[in-house]
């Protein structure tokens, strides 16, 4: 109670003068029953990059065939124009305010976000995120699908 207490105190301090500074985030998705892509990104504000994908499926495939070439770990460092759309729509989001239901039941890919700003800390988990959150959840997925960048091994160097 005392760590949500603060954390809305410091939201609504951050909020009276300034817009959220944008210091770290990290999107991770889950298994599901279908062809759900799994997902570990890391992005930090200085528009560099870790992600590992760790199951994609081939497009259109009815038959869930695994996209190795699109699996492994990668590293990179977004262009100005993507990441603009990300900050964009992490401003949009209203960090202090977003909440997510903390649902992990039923068949769908669980969505974890850790999010740094403004000195604060934000994680939000959810099999159904808000609708509030949904642009900010496609920028993350687009960042995992259409990102230059480069393969590394696991210890991604």
């Amino acid at each position: 109670m005392k760590k949500y207490l603060l954390i809305s105190l410091l939201c609504f301090f951050a909020q009276l003068g300034k817009t959220q500074i944008f210091e770290k985030i990290t999107f991770q998705t889950s298994y599901c029953f279908g062809t759900c892509p799994v997902y570990h990104l890391e992005l930090k504000a200085d528009k560099s990059f870790k992600l590992h994908t760790e199951i994609v499926f081939l497009e259109n495939s009815q038959t869930r065939e695994l996209d190795s070439a699109k699996m492994g770990y990668f590293i990179g460092k977004l262009d100005k124009k993507m990441y603009e759309k990300f900050i964009v729509e992490f401003q949009r989001s209203d960090m202090c305010n977003l909440t997510f239901d903390g649902v992990k039941c039923c068949d769908g890919s669980l969505i974890s976000l850790t999010v740094n700003y403004d000195g604060i800390q934000k994680e939000l988990v959810s099999m159904f995120p808000p609708k509030q959150a949904d642009a900010l959840l496609d920028v993350l997925y687009e960042i995992c699908q259409t990102s230059q960048m480069k393969r590394v091994n696991a210890n991604y160097k």
